[in-house]
């Protein structure tokens, strides 16, 4: 369905100007700040009690996309944050795929955030909201977003 839409002539400019760009608006605007795929998702969030999606594009560049749809469900409340986690961290393996950059191993102090280093500790998630800060990134900040 998301190949479709956005390769229907018709439908694709309305179709893509719906989606929120990561760290920069809508649902997506607290997640992937300083993350390797930052300003490069464009894609739609949906929460019900114990399921949490993520579904949308990610580019490296105009001919290197992937669209993906991640849904999560049967967990308890209280782990919607390692989730949203997981969620971000699949699409920053996603983007590195694309980008032709190796995937940082379990242990390197250059994991995608929000994952659980080789001790098991976990490192700092940009998805976590906990400073209730609804700042976002400045565009200086963020890479330009490719055309998807």
């Amino acid at each position: 369905v998301l190949t479709a839409l956005h390769e229907d002539f018709s439908l694709a400019p309305e179709f893509v100007a719906s989606l929120t760009v990561a760290a920069r608006d809508g649902t997506l605007r607290r997640r992937f700040r300083h993350d390797p795929a930052q300003g490069r998702v464009r894609g739609k969030t949906g929460t019900l009690r114990g399921v949490a999606a993520l579904s949308g594009f990610v580019a490296a560049g105009p001919e290197q996309k992937l669209g993906f749809v991640l849904l999560s469900n049967g967990y308890a409340r209280r782990r919607l944050g390692a989730v949203r986690s997981g969620h971000t961290a699949i699409v920053n393996t996603l983007y590195a795929f694309l980008a032709g950059r190796e995937t940082p191993s379990a242990g390197d102090a250059s994991a995608p955030r929000g994952t659980t280093h080789g001790d098991g500790a976990r490192a700092a998630s940009s998805d976590d909201d906990s400073d209730g800060d609804a700042d976002t990134v400045a565009d200086s900040e963020a890479p330009p977003t490719p055309d998807l």
